[in-house]
């Protein structure tokens, strides 16, 4: 007879227990249902991520020349107080041009928190240890307009409490207001 030879034997029986093999290796799809889980069709993920959180912009106040000038710069979702962060950061090329500049100190930090009184904002002021002589440098009476007038933009503030500042009391703490610096507005 012709056709497809037949295995016989040991051949036979190798093919057998390799078929055996391969059953019990193959999940078994019936056994989940009974265990209480369900099959599901395909389900979707949707689409990709998209960030929702509208930053609105925010109000820098900067020095051009012996006044104080606004200036606009994007915010950040979440970040109320990033105005005041961003006093200690250079000036972009754009408000170089327009001749802003800020006086705020470079190597101080600034610790921001809102539980004192309503509408009062602390700000600690951390001097860096880059200045290498362990001393306090005071800060220019602009570069507290630009921190007072800064943090009024953000609603709800009214004043600013620093602390860590040295004053003439020698106590560390200083409450300033933008009215404090009217005659530095522009």
């Amino acid at each position: 007879m012709r056709g497809r030879p037949s295995a016989s034997g040991p051949v036979r029986a190798l093919f057998a227990v390799t078929v055996a093999l391969a059953a019990l290796a193959a999940p078994v799809m019936p056994v989940a249902p009974r265990l209480g889980v369900q099959s599901t069709g395909i389900i979707s993920a949707g689409g990709p991520p998209v960030a929702a959180g509208k930053a609105t912009n925010i109000i820098v106040y900067l020095m051009r020349g012996s006044k104080l000038a606004p200036a606009v710069r994007p915010g950040l979702p979440g970040h109320p107080y990033l105005g005041l962060t961003q006093l200690g950061v250079p000036v972009t090329s754009e408000e170089r041009r327009k001749g802003l500049r800020t006086e705020v100190p470079r190597d101080w930090e600034m610790h921001i928190r809102q539980d004192g009184e309503p509408g009062e904002l602390t700000v600690d002021l951390i001097e860096e240890p880059a200045r290498g002589d362990g001393g306090f440098s005071h800060w220019s009476r602009a570069a507290l307009a630009q921190l007072a007038c800064t943090a009024e933009t953000v609603p709800g503030v009214e004043r600013v409490v620093l602390a860590g500042l040295p004053n003439k009391r020698h106590d560390y703490w200083t409450t300033v207001t933008c009215e404090d610096f009217d005659d530095l507005l522009v």
